[in-house]
Formats: C-alpha cells, sequence, structure tokens
C-alpha cells in the first residue's frame, strides 16, 4: 500500500488505522498539581476505549484499557513536555520499554535474508528444511551463523503503532487544551 510515493509499511498502516480510531477521543484533566499531572484519553460520555496518562517527577504512565501492552505500559526519567514531541515508534518503544516477543512473520524474513546469502548448496540445503518449532527455527538459524539477536525477538508491530497513535493523540489533544 502507498500512501502518495512513499510505501507504507504494515506498521504504518496500523498507526493510520489506530489514528482514525481516536480520532473522536478527547483529553480530560484528572489532576494538575505542581508533582503530578494526569489525563484521561476516551471518548466522552463513556469508561471503555481509554487510558490514564500521568506524569509525575519520576516518568510516565500510561494505564487503561486502552493500553500499547496487555499492562500499564511506563517510561522512566521523562515528562509531559518530551511526550509532547514529534517522536517515531521505534523510539518510544524503546523508552517505554514495550516487551519484545517471539514473531514467526519476522523470524521467516530472517530466515529467508540468510538463506539469499548462502551459496546454492547451502539454498539447496536450507530449502529442504521445514519447523514445527519456534526452537527448531532458532537452530537453523544459528548453525547458519546469525548473531544479531540472540533473543529471536522483535517489537511488536500492534504494540508499537498503539504506543504511537496514543502519544500522537495525546498531543493533538493537549495542544486544544492549551489554547
Amino acid at each position: 500500500m502507498t500512501n502518495g510515493n512513499a510505501v507504507m509499511t504494515n506498521q504504518d498502516q496500523m498507526i493510520q488505522q489506530n489514528d482514525e480510531t481516536l480520532a473522536d477521543h478527547k483529553l480530560t484533566v484528572i489532576c494538575d498539581t505542581k508533582d503530578v499531572k494526569c489525563y484521561r484519553l476516551g471518548k466522552p460520555d463513556t469508561i471503555f476505549y481509554s487510558c490514564y496518562i500521568t506524569f509525575t517527577p519520576d516518568g510516565i504512565s500510561i494505564a487503561g484499557d486502552l493500553t500499547p501492552s496487555e499492562n500499564a505500559d511506563y517510561c522512566r526519567g521523562y515528562g509531559l513536555e518530551w511526550f509532547t514531541n514529534q517522536m517515531d515508534g521505534s523510539y518510544l518503544a524503546q523508552k517505554f520499554r514495550l516487551r519484545k516477543q517471539w514473531i514467526w512473520d519476522k523470524a521467516k524474513e530472517e530466515w529467508d535474508r540468510l538463506v539469499a546469502d548462502e551459496d546454492a548448496e547451502g539454498q539447496q540445503v536450507a530449502g529442504e528444511l521445514s519447523f514445527e518449532t519456534p526452537c527448531e527455527y532458532y537452530e537453523a538459524l544459528c548453525e547458519m551463523g546469525w548473531e544479531d539477536d540472540p533473543t529471536m525477538e522483535w517489537l511488536s508491530d500492534t504494540e508499537v503503532a498503539w504506543l504511537v497513535s496514543i502519544q500522537k493523540a495525546f498531543k493533538r489533544e493537549y495542544g486544544k487544551l492549551a489554547q
């Protein structure tokens, strides 16, 4: 899928869909003290599909039923001013320490990349392999010299996309509060 001349990644498409979902969300001030500021990002008149974004001297937390991961997400050492800046997904994910997980599609991409770098004999051997478990995949990748990330885990596009969309919606709505 393309957006103008740029090719949209799966994560970009998810961010676009999430942005549309959050278009009607508003920011409500819950607490505004010197040390703690808490906001609710959600649709007015409902408690569902919302999150609370809290800023303390220690960092930022995102909690509620609309969070990037299954649990509350936390970013230590950053605050409100930082959170209202333009940031890309991988940077946000790193700061919020989103968990990495095994993703078959990404493992397959890595496998295909390694096989493409092999000579003809190596490609033939690799082409004859099939994998039943993640462990077998991991062992085969290690045998082919894969050393990039020994944990074989990646960030979830879905979690990164939600984090980006929540941050963008917060930034948009916070700007309206400041006016």
